[in-house]
């Protein structure tokens, strides 16, 4: 799928639900944080613009009925071409692989 493994997958979810990326950041509901996401936030996750967290993980998989395993394997391979790629630890995505490692 390339670079965007996980977003993709995301995608192709929202339009077998026929979800607008709102209908999705409803669906998610309250953070952790008690905040809660907008479209924004979720195109922000579809790009791999956002940290990728265990939580957010579990939580998408959910309510967008993915496999676990399909959807961890996606955003796994997310964050090796984003190293490849010369990614830094002052990006956000950096903590895609340490947060999934602790789920």
């Amino acid at each position: 799928m390339g670079a965007r493994e996980f977003g993709q997958l995301v995608e192709r979810a929202m339009r077998e639900k026929n979800w607008s990326q709102g209908n999705l950041a409803v669906a998610i509901g309250f953070l952790p944080s008690g905040k809660t996401l907008d479209a924004t936030g979720v195109r922000r996750i579809l790009h791999g613009e956002r940290p990728l967290t265990g939580w957010m993980l579990d939580r998408l998989t959910t309510v967008l009925d993915l496999d676990r395993a399909e959807a961890e394997d996606a955003a796994v391979a997310d964050y090796r071409t984003f190293l490849l790629a010369g990614g830094t630890k002052k990006s956000s995505r950096i903590s895609v692989g340490r947060r999934l490692r602790a789920a």
